[in-house]
């Protein structure tokens, strides 16, 4: 999480690769729609990338 904060957009790109993986098949059975589970990733990931200095404070990223 410091590297993302500190802007290390390869560190971030993992980040992204494993938690992406994780979020699709959950909005899939929520939304039943491909383009909108793409669009709530990039959504997301756009905010995480956006308040990334936020990020080391957080002791459960999964709930947050």
């Amino acid at each position: 999480m410091q590297l993302i904060a500190e802007g290390n957009e390869k560190a971030f790109f993992e980040f992204y690769n494993h938690h992406a993986g994780l979020l699709r098949p959950f909005l899939v059975r929520y939304t039943r729609s491909e383009t909108d589970v793409e669009d709530i990733i990039q959504e997301t990931f756009i905010k995480i990338w956006l308040h990334r200095d936020q990020l080391p404070e957080i002791v459960n990223i999964r709930a947050w």
